[in-house]
Order: structure tokens, then sequence, then C-alpha cells
């Protein structure tokens, strides 16, 4: 069974070890490597999980954290799946979420981005309904792109 819910406070290091698991599932493999280290080193994970953890929900699978989601506005600004819980649909059920709580806050569309490189998550995104609105070349990764993605609202 899948539940989602409003991160606390002291969920931060449950948000943090979700995100790096899946990080490192994900990123570690396709990502230059001076990118890779670049985000462990500055703990940008810690720092996010820490400073935006009231824009934070958690899906759990079966009472475990499965996956974590970032939401500002309508914008996923963070969607990780831990390794362990993939293809359980916690993720999905995080944008069911998501577009609800938009629809709610007045918006008739949800947006995220993706690096182009991010095939599994393009994928994703694109059987969810998204669409890619624009890209643009990575002011953070050589040689890619980010995909920003949009999908149009039931009103």
């Amino acid at each position: 069974m899948i539940t989602v819910r409003p991160a606390r406070e002291q969920d931060s290091r449950l948000l943090e070890a979700v995100w790096h698991a899946s990080f490192m599932a994900s990123y570690a493999t396709f990502m230059p490597e001076s990118y890779v280290r670049g985000v462990l080193e500055s703990d940008v994970i810690g720092k996010l999980a820490r400073k935006k953890w009231d824009e934070c929900f958690i899906a759990e699978v079966d009472g475990q954290p499965g996956a974590v989601m970032q939401l500002t506005d309508n914008y996923v600004a963070e969607l990780w799946t831990h390794p362990d819980h993939q293809k359980k649909g916690a993720a999905s059920a995080l944008l069911d979420h998501a577009e609800k709580m938009a629809a709610q806050r007045g918006f008739d569309t949800l947006t995220l981005c993706t690096y182009g490189r991010n095939t599994q998550a393009r994928e994703f995104y694109r059987k969810r309904g998204f669409a890619v609105h624009r890209t643009e070349a990575s002011d953070r990764v050589p040689d890619d792109i980010v995909c920003h993605k949009v999908k149009r609202l039931a009103g």
C-alpha cells in the first residue's frame, strides 16, 4: 500500500537518505564524474533536505519511505525514488498528489525539468503525460540539455 504524506522537519534525514540512494543509483551512473563529485562534496542533497523539507512529500510503500518529492507552486523541483522501491508506484503516487495540489493552488499545468541524459526519467514522465515544452543547453553539465516539461491538468 502506498501512502503520500507531507514531510515534517524531523524527516530531513529521511529525505536526504532517499535522495542520496536514488542519486547514486541513477545520476552517478550517467552523469560526468565531476558533476557527481561536486554534488556530493558540496552537500547539495543534505542542504536541500534541511532547508526545503516544508515543500516536500513522502510516498511510503508499506510503511517504508519509497520516494520523495519537492513541489514549489506547480513545479516539481525534485522527485527521487529509492532504488528498493522503483517500479512500485511511489513516484506515480507523488505525481498524482502534485497534480491535485497544483490544481488546488489554481494552476492548470504541472511543470518539471529533466536532463537529456536521464532517459529513464524522461520516459517515465512521457508515460505520465508530460510533453517537452522547450530545451536548453545545461549550464551545469557539459554536453547535455535540460528538458522543460509540462502537463496540462484536467479542468
